[in-house]
C-alpha cells in the first residue's frame, strides 16, 4: 500500500507539473494575441485614417473638377459670343461697302472698336472750315436711310486733322476744328431725324493718323477725315470675364 501511495503521489506530481506549464503557455499565447489585437487595431485605425483622407481627397478633386468644367463652359460660352459678334461685325461692314461703293471720297474701316464710315474732309469742308458743304449734305443723305433703320444702334462722329498748325483762322488749333467738324455732321444728322441720344462726338485733332507724316506738322491729306463709327449694340466683350471674378 505504501508503494501505492507514492505512485499516486508521484502522479498527482507530474499532473500538476504538467497543468501549470500548460496554463503559462495559455498566458502566453493570451499575452502574444493581446499584442497582436492592439497591432491590429492600431492598423485598422491608420488605415482608416488614410482611408478618410482619400476621401477628402476625392472630394477635393470632384470639387476642383465641378469648378474646372463651369469655367470651361463659360469659356465656350465668351468664345461664342465673341465669335458672334465678329460674324455680326463683318457682316456689318459687307452691308456698309455695299451701301458706299459708289460714293466718291467715302469708305469703309473696321477698328477694336466697331466698323467705321470714314469721310474725306475735302468732300465734307472747304480747307480750314467746319461748315458742311451741299456735296457734302447728298453725301450723309445716302448714308441716313442706313442710320434710321438701326435706331438701337450708338453712333460716334469722330473728327481727324493732320498736325498742320492752325494759323489764318479762327480755331484755337486742330482740336477745335476736328471737334467743330464731327458736331457740323452731329447736326445735320440731328436734323434729319437721327436722335441726338443716340450721337456722341469726338475731336482727336491729330492724334489718331491714319498715316504716319514724317513730321508731326506734315500735311497728310488722307488723316483730314471725319469717321463715323457704328458702336456695337452689345457690351464690349471683356465685360464677360467678370464671370470668372
Amino acid at each position: 500500500m505504501h508503494g501505492r501511495q507514492l505512485a499516486v503521489l508521484a502522479l498527482i506530481a507530474v499532473l500538476a507539473f504538467t497543468g501549470c506549464a500548460d496554463v503559462e503557455k495559455l498566458r502566453t499565447k493570451n499575452s502574444r494575441l493581446k499584442d497582436r489585437l492592439k497591432q491590429v487595431t492600431s492598423e485598422k485605425k491608420n488605415t482608416q485614417e488614410k482611408f478618410n483622407q482619400a476621401q477628402d481627397t476625392i472630394e477635393s478633386l470632384r470639387s476642383q473638377l465641378s469648378e474646372a468644367q463651369s469655367a470651361k463652359e463659360k469659356l465656350n460660352q465668351l468664345l461664342e459670343k465673341k465669335q458672334q459678334k465678329k460674324d455680326k461685325l463683318q457682316e456689318q461692314r459687307q452691308e456698309l461697302e455695299k451701301l458706299v461703293k459708289n460714293l466718291s471720297g467715302v469708305g469703309v474701316r473696321s477698328g477694336k472698336q466697331g466698323n467705321y464710315i470714314v469721310l474725306e474732309d475735302k468732300i465734307l469742308f472747304e480747307l480750314g472750315k467746319a461748315q458742311l458743304s451741299e456735296g457734302a449734305k447728298d453725301t450723309l443723305d445716302s448714308i441716313l436711310d442706313y442710320l434710321k433703320k438701326k435706331p438701337e444702334q450708338e453712333i460716334r462722329i469722330d473728327g481727324h486733322t493732320d498736325g498742320v498748325p492752325i494759323k489764318k483762322t479762327n480755331w484755337e488749333d486742330n482740336y477745335h476744328l476736328a471737334a467743330m467738324r464731327a458736331h457740323a455732321v452731329f447736326d445735320y444728322l440731328a436734323s434729319k431725324g437721327i436722335d441726338p441720344k443716340r450721337m456722341h462726338v469726338a475731336g482727336f485733332g491729330p492724334n489718331e493718323p491714319r498715316v504716319d507724316p514724317p513730321q508731326p506738322t506734315a500735311p497728310v491729306k488722307k488723316n483730314r477725315r471725319v469717321e463715323i463709327l457704328l458702336m456695337p449694340e452689345e457690351k464690349e466683350i471683356e465685360s464677360l470675364l467678370n464671370q470668372f471674378d
